[in-house]
């Protein structure tokens, strides 16, 4: 892994994810506002593409984060979602040679799991620590968000992906396919 490239291309995500919030988030349905999840699916880029298992278990923990600190804040559930977004770039990365990565349909589903256990973890947790200030109607809706950022996040994932592969040999340390040794940045 280049780290230098991955976290200014992490905190590109970052930043497309909170700026683009009101261009790409639906509301006025029932159940509330809902938009793609961008830094799952860069998540779901590294654990696809990374080649040591320890660095995309970083890389998911730095991204669950950061993500961390653009939802919570400093209130003392900091930490949830890097737990879980290190436990899905395990989870994928041990599964990807089972997969076929480098095709549409099995990344939306990837990410579409990948944020129904990421999101659905953070919202039962959040809802357990409320201490009753959450009701089950208010917990079931939040679960129905938590499956349309899951379609959403999963309809937009091929598309970031298609972006994201010219720039995979700066992000990932891949061997080179020209039979010379690739430069690391470290």
């Amino acid at each position: 892994m280049r780290w230098v490239p991955f976290a200014i291309f992490s905190y590109l995500f970052i930043v497309l994810q909170c700026s683009l919030n009101r261009i790409l988030v639906i509301d006025g349905l029932p159940m509330g506002p809902f938009g793609p999840d961008l830094v799952v699916i860069l998540a779901l880029f590294v654990a696809l593409y990374v080649g040591e298992l320890i660095e995309g278990m970083i890389a998911g923990w730095i991204l669950g984060m950061m993500m961390d600190l653009t939802t919570s804040g400093f209130d003392g559930r900091l930490g949830m979602m890097s737990i879980f977004f290190a436990l899905c770039v395990w989870m994928i990365h041990g599964a990807r040679e089972a997969l076929f990565r480098e095709r549409a349909l099995p990344q939306m589903l990837i990410a579409g799991v990948f944020v129904i256990i990421t999101h659905g973890l953070w919202v039962t947790f959040q809802s357990i620590f409320s201490f009753g200030l959450i009701s089950w109607g208010v917990y079931g809706t939040m679960v129905i968000q938590v499956l349309m950022t899951a379609l959403y996040t999963a309809l937009l994932t091929p598309l970031v992906v298609v972006a994201l592969r010219p720039v995979t040999r700066w992000i990932m340390d891949l061997p080179s396919t020209t039979g010379r040794p690739s430069r690391v940045w470290r």
